[in-house]
Parts: C-alpha cells; structure tokens; sequence
C-alpha cells in the first residue's frame, strides 16, 4: 500500500505542475496575442500619423540612406517617395549650406538638432525649413533616424515684408518731416522723434528718463478738446485731426495739429503725428490784423474809394467792374450798391 500511495501522490504532484504549466502557457500565449495586438495597434498609428501629419517627416537608414518619406515630404519637395528615398540627401538638401555640417555633427553628439536648414526641391529652386532631427533605434536594436521639416518660406517672406515696413517707417520717422510721438491716454509719452521733441522743448535723455508728459504741457483750456478726440479714438479706433496747443517751460505756447490713432496690443496706446503749426496761426492773425486794419481805412477815408476790375474783349478793355466801394464813394457820386455792377 505504501507503494501505491507514493506512486498516487506523485502522480497528483505532476498533474499540479502540469496543470500549472499550462495554464501559464495558456497565459503567456494570451499575453503575446495581446501584445501583438497592441504593437498591430500602435503601428497602424504611427503609419497614420506618417502618412497624414501635415509636417514632411523622412525616416533615414543606419547608413545615411533614406528608408521613407511622407506624403508632405514628396509635396514640399516635388518628388515621388521612391526618388527621394533613391536619390537621398543630396537630391533634397543644399550642402552648400554653411550650417548643415554642424547640424550633422550636433545630432550625432547629442542624437538631436533644432534649427534653420535650406533645401532643394525637384526644379532646384531652394528653400529655407525648420528642421528637427533625432537618432533612435528601432525594435531591433537598429540605429536609424527620423527627419521633420517644415517649409517656412511664406514665413520668411513675412518677415522681410514686416522687416521692410518697419525699415520704411523707421527712415520717415527719423527723416523728422513731421512728429511722430506714441504715448499712452494719461499722459505718458513712450516714443518720438527729434521733430516733436523739438516742438516741444524737450531731449531725449529727459524722454527717456519718463519726465515728457503731454497732458502737463497741455493748457487747461486746450485738455477738452483732448478729452474729446480720446472718446473718439476709444469708439473708432481713430480721431477727426484737430488743432490744440502745447505750452513749453520757458511759458511761450506751440500751436499744433494733430492725427492720432489708437494701436494694436495689450496696452492702450495712441500713435499720433503732430505738425508745428505756430507760424502758419502768427501769419494767420497779421493776415487777419492786416485785413482789419484795411478794412478801418478804407471805411473812413475822407475819400470815395472804389476797387475795381477791367474788363477786356479780344484783348482790349471795354468796362470796369466794380469789387469794393466805400460809404464816401456813395456819399460824394450817389452811387449805390455798385458793388459787383459794371461801371457803365
């Protein structure tokens, strides 16, 4: 009996561990089916993510050869798949590009590079990209590389565009035919030009200091009409121009003549060109003093003035019209309201 009951327990033990065995096999081989799948999944995605990511992505071989490229890859640079990952790099990027050696050489220190690169496409024309290159291996330990690129020519034409702009702006602004000054609703002046530092009395040292404020050298009675053309720049953007004065340290007042418009940003700010205006309004008033001091003489002359003007057919005179007349003009001929008859 002691036999049989060894013989029992033996055969019990190994159909434990059989049993066991198989249902770790049975495991593992659920486990693997999960994996692949997994790994079936997380292919499809990435193959999905290749295909359609809008950035021109191309994976590169051990050796340097290109292994894929993208549909973007082939629009930006106008070849097939099969001609790039034939023709490799030198069919696609401009080795005449100073910076490209030290590119190569920063991703095979650092096994990354983030930078500028110009390429070539299939008509040979070049073109500047943003590029991020990194090393990497594969699931069989195989060392390869991965390759984004993204065209930045239109952004690279912005920016000459917006560099150009603000060159041309900066030359008128310096060019001092007119004040510029950017300045804030409260008063504070944050930029402006020789002209309108000029204007006003002020240096530029004093500008940068933060001691040039508008609202100070503004007269009281002149501060509403400022207040007026800020309603407008708040509702529209942009004001009527309007006429107002600045009054310097030494008290003498320029006349000015302003056109302001608010500006883009997070900050209110206000751009605004100012023209000194003081000697047209000098000229102004002496014209206007002049004109009433003609008009006090000619009115009380002992005299009959008239101010007339000839009047010719083919080049020979025939009347005269009168323009102005004076009350003694009436008062010695009895004639009325000439003014604008002819004389016969």
């Amino acid at each position: 009996y002691k036999g049989w009951g060894f013989i029992i327990l033996t055969s019990l033990l190994l159909v434990i561990l059989l049993f066991r065995f198989f249902n770790k096999l049975e495991r593992e081989r659920n486990g693997l089916a999960l994996l692949k799948e997994t790994l079936s999944r997380s292919e499809n995605l990435y193959h999905s993510l290749f295909m359609n990511s809008g950035e021109a992505i191309i994976l590169t071989n051990r050796d340097g050869s290109f292994k894929a490229a993208n549909p973007e890859a082939c629009r930006i640079f106008g070849r097939t798949e099969e001609e790039i990952c034939r023709l490799g790099r030198e069919a696609i990027t401009d080795i005449t590009d100073p910076r490209l050696q030290a590119a190569l050489q920063e991703r095979k220190s650092n096994g990354i590079f983030k930078g500028e690169l110009n390429f070539l496409r299939k008509d040979g024309s070049k073109f500047p990209a943003e590029v991020v290159t990194t090393t990497f291996k594969d699931m069989n330990g195989v060392e390869r590389a991965s390759t984004i690129i993204r065209d930045i020519s239109e952004k690279k034409l912005a920016e000459e565009a917006l560099h150009l702009a603000h060159t041309r702006l900066r030359r008128f602004v310096d060019a001092n035919i007119i004040g510029v000054v950017v300045a804030t609703a409260d008063g504070r002046i944050l930029e402006a030009n020789d002209y309108y530092l000029n204007m006003i009395g002020y240096t530029r040292a004093e500008l940068e200091e933060g001691k040039v404020d508008w609202r100070k050298l503004t007269p009281q009675e002149w501060l509403f009409t400022d207040e007026k053309a800020l309603i407008e720049l708040k509702e529209n953007g942009i004001c009527t121009p309007y006429e107002k004065e600045y009054q310097k340290r030494d008290g003498t007042r320029v006349a000015v003549y302003l056109a302001d418009a608010i500006l883009p940003g997070t900050e209110e700010t206000i751009a605004a060109f100012a023209l000194d205006i003081t000697d047209k309004k000098r000229a102004e008033l002496e014209l206007k003093e002049n004109e009433e001091r003609y008009r006090s003489l000619f009115i009380n002359m002992i005299e009959g003035f008239a101010y007339c003007k000839m009047l010719y057919d083919n080049g020979v005179a025939y009347d005269f019209e009168f323009l102005k007349s004076n009350e003694k003009l009436t008062t010695l001929t009895g004639l009325r309201d000439v003014d604008g008859k002819k004389v016969s």
